[in-house]
């Protein structure tokens, strides 16, 4: 799986505040991404491009 956009897209965490992921990188690593997956316990295992899970393992 790969995970990437362009512009700044506008993501609702889990209580419904919208973020604006502005930052680099553009990809499944990007640390405003993560946050926002955490508010619905999904965690990245940052040292595995595609992993997601709930428990980060």
């Amino acid at each position: 799986m790969t995970i990437g956009w362009q512009g700044t897209p506008n993501i609702r965490d889990f209580n419904g505040q919208r973020h604006a992921i502005s930052c680099c990188p553009q990809n499944g690593s990007n640390s405003e991404l993560i946050a926002v997956g955490a508010t619905y316990g999904v965690f990245k295992l940052v040292s595995d491009p595609p992993h997601w899970s709930d428990d980060g393992h």
